[in-house]
């Protein structure tokens, strides 16, 4: 579990490096014609949220028949490490929780990110 939360982490965090250096060009002339830096890297924010938002939501739904799909043959499986397999409430807020927390995390690479592009500029 814990390396695939890394994996997440390590591709959010690059997609978010990405989608700001893709865009350098226009962060640069927005900078150019007044717009302060916490004014853009905002704006920038705001698209990585939406995007993240929809992913994570379509994500979720997508995995959600799997997950009940194996959580169902653990139950119906009689012995072995298979029918010890099953989620708790808590295991359930915690999943719940996950894409809101890559949707800030996400949000606050792209902040660090452009607020870099934009000092180097």
């Amino acid at each position: 579990m814990l390396v695939a939360l890394g994996s997440i982490i390590v591709c959010v965090s690059y997609i978010a490096h990405n989608t700001a250096v893709l865009h350098k060009r226009e962060l640069e002339i927005l900078n150019q014609i007044g717009a302060s830096d916490s004014f853009v890297a905002k704006q920038m924010q705001i698209i990585v949220a939406r995007i993240c938002t929809r992913a994570t939501i379509c994500g979720f739904l997508i995995a959600l028949p799997f997950l009940f799909l194996i959580l169902w043959a653990a139950h119906t499986t009689q012995t072995g490490l298979m029918a010890m397999i099953g989620l708790n409430t808590f295991d359930w807020i915690l999943l719940l929780l996950l894409p809101v927390a890559i949707t800030i995390f996400a949000t606050y690479i792209t902040k660090k990110t452009t607020k870099n592009i934009l000092k180097n500029s």
